[in-house]
């Protein structure tokens, strides 16, 4: 991340090291791994040449840029650049590409510096945990919640069991002011004195009866998929996890190079403001033209929109008196409350699993629940209404 890897490679290669851990062309970089052709390069010829043949590692390296375009779709900009301030912020790489992914979810994309800088002060507050998972997940989403919703505002259930103990002791203590925010002021009676997983109750055989219950148990890694994943575990056994979405389904842009360099190869006599027109006009429904193209020895996927093709524009939120939004991507996880149901204000209407952490959505005020308009499992964005509250 920082940029330093191939300078601290080249030292340790002389002081002996046996191995050092590098990724192919396409994949490295940023976040990831100093590229192993450059490495392989910078040591030909010395005592320490690995005996790798380029011209070979060349072309596993178009195999890479296939798979690499595949999935474009989930590269960001900033998780693939060196970012020296990680030296200050001290965020590793796979925090870092996770965090962005997130902002992006949550829609505070803008909001990355800030993120940033909140992240390190969340870290500690929090007294200091190693930035690895899971701690690094309540550090980086607690994070994101407080730039997005203001400071300890939303609090998922796993800062809470942080700050009990559930995670083991930190490296230093925890702030007191904090420990009262996130647990109360009765917090010292809340903080677990014995070993976290003392507390755990045998969950193996209860998730296997529930399973072989549903008729879902094929085989026992289902077990482990339901125990560790209880909600998109459930989904796949199912069936009803979504098929894997790849960059093959994103059109490129009319005026990408590559989509030019295709028309024109097609159709010779068209011109640039030609080009310029298509994709514009309102007649719904045009199929876009695919093609696979390859330039320099790697394959591109290409769709064609024709003259006309436009996408359909979604509707306007239609807005509910009383409703109470999700505030952030997730999945429902349980609905506390039921139609006609009196609530105070603060009370959890909603838990919802966002960012790999479970969230409680609270009552805006007192009232009366009118309308349920989510089930349990179901996605929701930070717009979507989940109930309605009247007086």
């Amino acid at each position: 991340t920082s940029g330093m890897t191939g300078m601290a490679y080249m030292r340790a290669i002389e002081a002996g090291v046996d191995i050092v851990d590098t990724s192919m062309s396409p994949l490295s970089g940023g976040t990831a791994q100093p590229a192993t052709e450059s490495v392989v390069a910078a040591l030909k010829g010395t005592e320490w040449d690995t005996g790798y043949d380029l011209k070979e590692l060349i072309e596993i390296r178009k195999y890479f840029m296939k798979v690499w375009n595949k999935y474009r779709h989930l590269h960001r900009f900033n998780a693939l650049k060196f970012d020296p301030s990680v030296t200050v912020h001290q965020i590793p790489g796979g925090m870092l590409s996770n965090l962005i992914f997130q902002l992006e979810q949550q829609g505070i994309a803008d909001k990355y510096n800030e993120v940033l800088e909140e992240t390190a002060r969340v870290r500690e507050e929090l007294g200091y945990p190693p930035l690895v998972t899971p701690t690094s997940q309540v550090v980086g989403v607690q994070a994101v919640l407080n730039v997005k919703f203001g400071r300890y505002k939303v609090i998922p259930k796993e800062t809470k069991d942080y700050c009990r103990g559930l995670y083991g002791k930190p490296p230093a203590p925890i702030k007191e002011e904090i420990m009262e925010i996130v647990l109360g002021k009765d917090w010292e009676d809340k903080v677990i004195t014995c070993r976290p997983a003392d507390l755990l109750e045998p969950m193996y055989k209860k998730r296997r009866d529930e399973l072989e219950d549903m008729g879902l148990l094929r085989k026992e890694e289902d077990v482990l998929t339901y125990a560790i994943y209880p909600e998109v575990g459930l989904k796949f056994l199912k069936g009803e996890a979504k098929p894997e979405f790849i960059s093959k389904e994103l059109p490129l842009p009319i005026t990408h190079p590559l989509s030019k360099l295709l028309i024109k190869s097609i159709f010779p006599e068209i011109t640039d403001e030609e080009l310029e027109s298509i994709g514009k006009g309102g007649v719904p429904g045009a199929i876009p033209t695919e093609f696979d193209v390859e330039v320099d020895g790697e394959i591109y996927e290409v769709k064609l929109t024709p003259k006309g093709y436009s996408v359909a524009q979604p509707a306007e939120k239609k807005k509910v008196e009383g409703g109470v939004e999700a505030g952030m991507q997730g999945t429902i996880l349980k609905i506390k409350v039921k139609q006609g149901q009196k609530v105070k204000e603060g009370d959890v209407v909603v838990l919802l699993e966002a960012m790999k952490m479970e969230n409680e959505i609270k009552a805006p005020k007192s009232g009366t629940i009118k309308e349920i308009f989510v089930k349990e499992g179901d996605e929701v964005k930070p717009d979507d209404y989940v109930v309605s509250i009247g007086d």
